[in-house]
């Protein structure tokens, strides 16, 4: 993605707005996989390490130095700001319970020329912001590389792997691709990070993001 140099929770949210009508935002908890995709940018960014304690791993701030990139810093200066070390789970919760991420990682795509940014009306009562019409190239980059890693057998890079991870977790595949294309792909995809490019320590902690995620999206399922 060399043109529009997207990050990892901008290539989540391209890849459900691939439909080009933002449809499948009210089909996924997305929101959790952008929550996710968050952490593991900070991470890739060494602005957050997971450290494991006697009770599970804890994500621990590296450093104040801002990123540029707003959906990062904001959950970078809660993490900073909090009184004492969380599980990677809560923290997925609560960049996930805000209304604005989806927003601020839909902006970040209109600024690298990646979507259009429109007023929607939804249910004709609420308005919000769909990002619609995506860029061609992200398209085919984006949709395109993901299929290819499902469908492929060689090494995948890590932060397609990741994507896959975050993606899988919030039940985005199955709405973007054929259902029966990701049954088929589900062996490949249970050791899609084990198969990266990532070396141990980072394969380690992106297992842990993942599978944070995942138990964040099934609690919200089954409070509801």
């Amino acid at each position: 993605m060399e043109a529009h140099d997207l990050n990892v929770a901008e290539q989540i949210l391209a890849l459900l707005l691939s439909d080009r009508d933002g449809s499948l935002l009210d089909q996924t908890p997305f929101h959790f996989a952008l929550a996710g995709g968050i952490l593991a940018e900070l991470y890739a960014r060494g602005r957050i390490d997971l450290e494991e304690g006697t009770s599970g791993w804890l994500v621990t701030p590296l450093s104040r130095e801002p990123t540029g990139v707003p959906s990062l810093d904001d959950a970078l200066v809660q993490l900073l700001e909090a009184t004492r070390r969380t599980d990677p789970e809560t923290w997925v919760g609560r960049f996930a319970e805000d209304d604005e991420l989806y927003l601020r990682v839909g902006r970040q795509l209109c600024r690298k020329d990646a979507v259009d940014e429109h007023e929607g009306r939804v249910r004709l009562i609420f308005r919000r912001k769909v990002y619609v019409d995506l860029a061609e190239d992200v398209h085919d980059e984006v949709v395109g590389g993901i299929r290819s890693a499902m469908s492929g057998d060689g090494p995948v890079d890590g932060r397609t792997a990741v994507i896959l991870g975050m993606s899988r977790a919030a039940d985005i595949l199955k709405l973007v691709f054929d259902p029966s294309e990701v049954a088929e792909a589900k062996d490949r995809l249970d050791r899609i990070l084990d198969e990266s490019d990532l070396d141990d320590e980072e394969r380690a902690v992106y297992e842990v993001l993942v599978a944070a995620t995942e138990r964040a999206v099934h609690s919200t399922s089954a409070a509801a």
